[in-house]
């Protein structure tokens, strides 16, 4: 989409609220903010992966942009199954969530802030999940642009 006026691949200022939007595709490049919040990791660590463009596709180019939300982590990365294959979760840890958005965006680019910590919940999650011994944990965290 280009407004009439701006230079191509410059910065569009246009106020969303101004702009008929038919798709996603039209934010692309444009959302000063996102709140990415508690869903990653119900997707499988290639589909967090094409989510993650995904958003950071949308995300400004101006410097101060951010993507940032919570979602469940573990200290190593990997699949979380408290019950025996029925759950199945992908959870980053700190470390692999910081790499990933770095290879989207190019380390230089980015500034990535996560913080990974242990659920206030017991490790069966209030009784969600009897039996369970594996923790889960949290990552508070947030991409934004140099």
């Amino acid at each position: 989409m280009h407004i009439k006026g701006t230079a191509p691949g410059a910065p569009d200022n246009t106020p969303l609220k101004d702009i008929e939007l038919k798709s996603l595709n039209d934010l692309h490049g444009r959302v000063h903010a996102i709140l990415a919040d508690l869903f990653f990791h119900m997707f499988t660590k290639e589909q967090q992966y094409t989510l993650a463009r995904s958003l950071a596709s949308l995300l400004s180019p101006t410097p101060g942009s951010m993507i940032f939300g919570n979602h469940a982590g573990l200290q190593e990365e990997g699949l979380w199954e408290p019950d025996n294959n029925v759950t199945k979760l992908y959870c980053h840890s700190d470390k692999s969530w910081r790499k990933m958005w770095e290879d989207i965006f190019g380390k230089e680019n980015v500034d990535v802030q996560v913080t990974l910590r242990a659920y206030a919940a017991k490790t069966d999650l209030n009784g969600s999940f009897p039996g369970n011994m594996v923790p889960l944990y949290e990552l508070e965290w947030s991409i934004t642009r140099l």
